[in-house]
């Protein structure tokens, strides 16, 4: 039984390689262009110069945590001002949120947001940048490093903590691309597990919940001595 459980994990983690290695924007890549609709607040940016860093944020006015996000932006723009450039792209805006809106929100922030804004018009930029990287949700922020290369990808609340390294050139872009790597790989392996796990249930209804548990804890452990960070994941926890 063992035998069996390890070899349809092994089998996730074999789906989980290949979905994530897919030819997907990544850590090391180089960045794609900046395609942008229109720009409404600061100066535009054509493209990323040599030797400088910029700091791409994806934001919504309806994005609360988007909207929390930017004046710390703001401040960290100020604060290494020689050294980042930072742009904030307008993505995923809706029929509720038209672009009179959105400029009434921004002007009412006043100077809590003072870097430049754009809008991804014909959602370009979500497709190359967001779409192109499996990143689905926003506020989601990247650094572009002084090689034209994208050297982070995450939330901004972690944004200063690693834009430091790469302003103090001691960020190890290998490094991080592998751990982004892993971490997707985690991810889909967990996702992997929940479906195999399902197959236990004997109900889909939470009300009348049944199934078959010492098989279920098997599979879980069987997964976890592969992939031993498994434990802290959302669907096995």
């Amino acid at each position: 039984m063992m035998g069996i459980m390890l070899s349809i994990v092994f089998s996730s983690v074999s789906f989980a390689q290949e979905a994530t290695d897919s030819a997907i924007l990544t850590i090391g890549d180089p960045a794609p262009p900046i395609l942008v609709g229109e720009w409404f607040k600061g100066e535009p940016v054509s493209k990323f110069e040599k030797d400088h860093i910029y700091v791409l944020d994806f934001w919504a006015a309806w994005c609360k945590p988007c909207m929390q996000a930017m004046p710390d932006l703001s401040t960290l723009a100020k604060k290494y001002k020689n050294k980042i450039t930072a742009i904030g792209i307008n993505v995923m805006e809706n029929k509720y949120f038209p672009k009179t809106r959105t400029v009434h929100i921004v002007d009412s922030m006043g100077r809590r947001i003072n870097f430049s804004l754009a809008y991804d018009s014909a959602d370009m930029m979500k497709k190359i940048w967001l779409d192109a990287a499996h990143e689905a949700a926003i506020p989601r922020t990247y650094v572009i490093d002084g090689n034209g290369k994208i050297a982070w990808i995450g939330h901004p609340k972690k944004l200063e903590e690693n834009l430091i390294q790469i302003i103090n050139n001691s960020w190890d872009l290998e490094v991080a691309r592998e751990k982004r790597a892993y971490l997707a790989r985690l991810v889909a392996l967990d996702d992997s597990v929940r479906e195999e796990v399902f197959r236990f249930f004997h109900s889909g209804n939470l009300s009348d919940f049944y199934g078959e548990p010492d098989s279920t804890l098997l599979h879980i452990d069987s997964a976890i001595h592969v992939y031993p960070d498994l434990k802290y994941t959302s669907q096995v926890t």
